[in-house]
């Protein structure tokens, strides 16, 4: 064979080994070729999209839990009952007081005895919202402050919630015209849902006796 001949004959083999190697992946079952970069890129803004939209829902799921938990709604339920007392609302505090809350029990020396009893709580409630505007209009010029502090909060298996708090009531002068019998010192209130909102209320504490 000539030398000619030859180089052409390497030259056919080397066409040939080119074009099947270009065509590997479409003729022969089992082996993939890889995208190319314009199918790569159109992939990506979906890819990145569903990125985004799966972790913000991770998030939003990992915030509520935390905002539903007992330790941040207790908190939140006295961070409530401060606005409404130094804000003087008598609305705002009967609000934080859930539907169970038992009015006579927690003040009997006020709200109780035999006179009480036949009283429903509706009205009763109507009473304690005129003494508490009444209150608020008396201290007006020297208006309440009213601290907390939370030292323990604990989930009861029928789903209220035990805080114990010290609670510390004067006014912006720093007098004391409230005294509280027991003290408002390490106290234990019993808070709990009105609903499948997590929003806690006070449900029930230990009985008061106060004075002004």
């Amino acid at each position: 064979m000539s030398l000619l001949a030859m180089a052409q004959a390497v030259n056919m083999g080397t066409r040939w080994c080119d074009s099947g190697q270009q065509t590997v992946g479409k003729d022969r079952p089992g082996l993939v070729t890889p995208p190319d970069a314009s199918e790569t890129a159109r992939m990506t803004p979906a890819r990145l999209r569903l990125i985004i939209i799966v972790g913000a829902s991770l998030l939003t799921v990992c915030w509520f839990l935390w905002w539903s938990s007992a330790g941040v709604q207790a908190d939140r339920t006295f961070a409530r009952l401060k606005s409404a007392i130094e804000g003087g609302s008598a609305n705002g505090v009967l609000g934080n007081l859930h539907p169970g809350y038992d009015i006579k029990a927690a003040w009997p020396t006020q709200l109780g005895g035999d006179t009480a009893d036949m009283v429903n709580n509706g009205t009763m409630r109507l009473l304690v919202l005129r003494g508490l505007t009444a209150l608020f209009q008396l201290q007006s010029a020297d208006p309440f402050i009213f601290r907390y502090t939370i030292t323990n909060v604990e989930a009861q298996e029928d789903g209220t919630v035990a805080v114990t708090v010290t609670i510390a009531l004067s006014t912006a002068s720093g007098h004391q015209p409230l005294t509280f019998t027991p003290s408002l010192t390490n106290q234990r209130f019993i808070l709990a849902q009105d609903g499948w909102w997590p929003a806690l209320s006070v449900r029930g504490h230990t009985p008061f006796n106060v004075s002004y």
